[in-house]
């Protein structure tokens, strides 16, 4: 007896993957079959594994293909022998990246300075305040105010730092490095940041809080 497609959804994701593994999920979720931890109830895709629960609505919209695959992935943490291999190499890159950057004071400064260049191209940011952010940067280091986790990598490259967002012509420093946070624009000079300025409110703080 002919088996009944219940979920035909499943079939166009099915029909746009290259892995084999997630060719099979998909074709056994269009007749009901779901991987271990799921289960479909009322047109709801449902994880129940520990710590990976989600409930996710879906119909024959093509806007929920991609969240299904996302969700099943993500969250619930299905993944083929080729994505655990590469998560597996992605994590020992990370950790690499991250020994690195930790134990070589030069290695460290010079990933900065390339971040801090490439971003500066292309935001449109003047050479002053390029300097300054470096200098805050290594000072954030310093005391451990931005720490190795703060970082994203890639290619051995630093991509983003949690706290540093770039605009065009600003860069907002939403970390604080003391009391306040600041804003480097290169049009409102008023807004500039002076690194020794910072350091002696530093100092000052410091001792205030010591007294």
């Amino acid at each position: 007896m002919k088996k009944e497609i219940t979920y035909p959804i499943f079939l166009k994701l099915a029909s746009l993957q290259e892995d084999t593994f997630w060719k099979y999920i998909y074709e056994d979720l269009s007749y009901g079959k779901c991987p271990y931890g799921i289960y479909i109830q009322n047109d709801y895709i449902c994880s129940f594994i520990k710590g990976k629960e989600f409930s996710y609505h879906f119909d024959d919209k093509e806007e929920h293909l991609q969240e299904i695959h996302k969700l099943l992935k993500n969250k619930a943490g299905i993944l083929s022998e080729k994505e655990k291999i590469q998560q597996k190499e992605d994590f020992f890159q990370k950790k690499n990246n991250e020994k690195k950057f930790i134990n070589k004071k030069f290695l460290r400064e010079n990933l900065i300075q390339n971040f801090v260049i490439e971003q500066g191209k292309k935001y449109n940011i003047g050479s002053e305040h390029k300097r300054n952010l470096i200098s805050f940067l290594y000072n954030a280091f310093l005391f451990k105010v931005i720490q190795i986790n703060d970082i994203q990598f890639h290619n051995g490259e630093i991509i983003s730092i949690n706290g540093i967002e770039f605009k065009p012509q600003q860069i907002i420093i939403q970390k604080r490095l003391f009391q306040n946070n600041y804003i480097l624009n290169t049009i409102e000079e008023e807004k500039k940041i002076n690194i020794y300025q910072l350091w002696c409110q530093y100092i000052t703080e410091l001792k205030h809080n010591l007294i």
